[in-house]
């Protein structure tokens, strides 16, 4: 049983809405950041300035602590959508393409070509990790227009989390 059955038997727990209420077709709407992961494994230390270490392996991941959630509430069979910013770039388009390819709904995401995507690089050692970030600000902080995504109707699962955005 996914958590959509356990929830309502196989029925939404989102009640009929009206028109106004943009977030109608999903269970659950989370607001937030998004941005690409790419990882470096394997790597046995980190360089100093001026000089290069090898990983071992590498990849790149969709990522974000909103994103994340979205994902996991998607896989587990909630209708999940997101409401964030990505760049017009080419990781803008890697995030929309994972999301939908995830089951996430993007049609609450904007792309603003001012902005860039964020890109966080982590490097994972033998013990620890450590990572670098770069653009997340310019999408994370940026004002989300929200008003008319949300509905108060009873039953309407909202949820949220903000991060990094009081620099």
């Amino acid at each position: 049983m996914n958590a959509r059955q356990h929830l309502g038997a196989g029925t939404s727990p989102v009640p009929a809405m009206t028109k106004e209420c943009q977030v109608k077709d999903h269970d659950i709407l989370c607001i937030g950041d998004v941005n690409v992961d790419l990882i470096l494994a394997g790597v046995t230390r980190l360089p100093d300035f001026g000089e290069e270490v090898l990983a071992e392996a590498m990849g790149m991941h969709l990522g974000g602590c909103t994103a994340n959630v979205a994902t996991f509430a998607a896989r587990l069979g909630l209708r999940s959508a997101l409401r964030a910013r990505v760049g017009e770039d080419d990781f803008g388009t890697f995030v929309l393409e994972g999301l939908a390819a995830n089951g996430v709904s993007t049609a609450h995401i904007i792309r603003d070509g001012s902005l860039r995507t964020g890109l966080t690089v982590s490097i994972s050692g033998p013990h620890d990790r450590a990572f670098v970030t770069c653009g997340q600000g310019d999408c994370a902080g940026a004002e989300l227009d929200c008003v008319g995504v949300f509905c108060d109707l009873p039953g309407h699962y909202r949820f949220a989390v903000w991060r990094r955005c009081w620099r």
